[in-house]
């Protein structure tokens, strides 16, 4: 990393978390993904990490270099499991909480593994409640992949 750990406050990540899970984050979230590591992790706002991303034509007006957003059908192609704000409300993703110092974030729920889920539910930082909750309500089994 271009940033040995001890430079930078760690305080309040929750290190490694993401090991082996795909991430979708938008711009200043890159320092959730600095700690979190997970395997693959896709800017999906401004195309830092997509060239095709970043160089497709302007879909909205706004802030310089913000103005793309990438699509829910690129999320699922590139089996995201997170995606760390909600920029897809129509898809009605489930949600995770994250408490990050006295914050609660919420990530969402794209593409379940219940092995890479298992492990991040069950850390202290995490709680998943309202994702198996919408799991049991649509009879889904948890030891299984469900894209939502």
């Amino acid at each position: 990393m271009f940033y040995g750990k001890g430079l930078l406050s760690d305080d309040g990540y929750d290190s490694q978390s993401m090991t082996g899970m795909r991430v979708a984050f938008f711009g200043a979230q890159a320092h959730f993904v600095y700690y979190f590591e997970p395997s693959y992790a896709w800017e999906a706002e401004t195309g830092l990490t997509d060239k095709a991303l970043a160089s497709r034509s302007k879909k909205r007006e706004g802030r310089v270099g913000h103005q793309n957003l990438g699509d829910l059908q690129t999320i699922r192609e590139k089996k995201i499991h997170l995606v760390m704000d909600n920029r897809y409300p129509e898809a009605n993703l489930p949600k995770i909480e994250y408490k990050f110092r006295e914050n609660i974030l919420r990530f969402y729920v794209n593409l379940y593994d219940p092995k890479l889920f298992d492990s991040l539910c069950q850390r202290t930082l995490w709680n998943c409640a309202s994702l198996y909750d919408r799991m049991q309500r649509e009879s889904l089994l948890p030891g299984r992949e469900h894209q939502f």
